[in-house]
């Protein structure tokens, strides 16, 4: 009986609440607005319009609200509902309104750096050359290929092989003389007497512009000075 009782009042609450229910559009362009938010005013009742702009609020007790709709973009609307056991068809239109905000100025300082590459530079002076192991003679490109970046095809060829690349992408300088055909006896040494050579410079990577036209690497070679 006490069950029955219960249940009894619970449909009679149900019966006697209200449902708010409605669209909510633009009212320049008459478009739907979803998301919107649909709250009655002073109480925890409240929803959000569905993406067709349409919202519903069931079990609305009978009273006087005030229906507060809001959007960002658009102005609050406050609404007047007199809820008196009935079904409110409630829909509204929302003026679009423009948000005014402070100045907001954005800065931003440039990081200043300079980007240093370091040169793979060796320099071989004629006493290297000398000092170093030779095949028969002393040599300077058989000297080269003792450098970690450097590497022959055989041991009885003084093609430098540098980083990889061919021979022929050497650049190859005597006193700033391009020297095309570095070799002699076949290619086993270098057309460089070692006796002729002051010092050499021996760039492997990152050379400068100047020394363009060439991938693997740059020998510049100074000669001795003559006696007369």
């Amino acid at each position: 009986m006490k069950n029955i009782i219960l249940s009894a009042l619970f449909l009679f609450s149900i019966s006697s609440a209200s449902i708010i229910s409605g669209t909510i559009r633009d009212k320049k362009t008459g478009e739907p607005l979803p998301y919107a938010n649909i709250v009655i005013a002073e109480t925890d009742i409240g929803t959000a319009s569905d993406i067709n702009g349409y919202y519903i609020i069931p079990l609305v007790e009978p009273g006087s609200y005030i229906l507060k709709v809001m959007m960002i973009g658009y102005a609050v609307s406050d609404n007047n509902i007199l809820v008196e056991n009935n079904h409110i068809r409630l829909d509204i239109e929302l003026t679009p309104q423009l948000i005014d905000v402070d100045e907001v100025k954005v800065s931003a300082e440039r990081m200043r750096f300079e980007r240093k590459v370091d040169i793979s530079r060796v320099n071989i002076t004629n006493r290297d050359i000398r000092r170093a192991p030779a095949f028969v003679e002393a040599d300077l490109f058989r000297t080269l290929q003792l450098l970690p970046s450097v590497s022959s095809s055989n041991d009885f060829n003084a093609a430098l092989i540098v980083r990889g690349g061919s021979p022929d992408e050497n650049l190859i300088l005597l006193d700033g003389t391009e020297i095309y055909n570095p070799y002699h006896i076949g290619g086993v040494f270098s057309t460089f007497n070692a006796d002729m050579i002051s010092d050499s410079e021996f760039l492997a990577g990152g050379f400068p512009a100047n020394y363009g036209g060439r991938l693997s690497s740059v020998l510049n070679i100074t000669a001795r000075e003559g006696d007369s």
